[in-house]
């Protein structure tokens, strides 16, 4: 279950950023070697469009498995994978 913690009513601050961490794939999964790598990126301050969440257990559903293989040929890397 995903607890929210706050929602913001500013609009974002592009000034701040936090950095977060994330498994991500670099590049198309051949299926010889392990995909998911620890990976920091930055994030902006949520907004009015945006919920600040804690999660605790993530999923990967197939559809990010088509991805992760750029099965479609409109994968971008880095990508950190799941949606739901």
């Amino acid at each position: 279950m995903v607890s929210v913690l706050r929602k913001m009513v500013s609009p974002p601050n592009e000034a701040f950023e936090a950095e977060t961490v994330g498994f991500a794939v670099t590049e198309p999964f051949d299926g010889k070697k392990s995909v998911l790598k620890p990976y920091k990126f930055k994030r902006h301050q949520p907004g009015d469009h945006d919920v600040a969440f804690k999660l605790t257990h993530c999923g990967i559903c197939h559809s990010d498995l088509h991805f992760v293989k750029n099965d479609l040929a409109n994968s971008e890397y880095p990508m950190v994978p799941g949606h739901e």
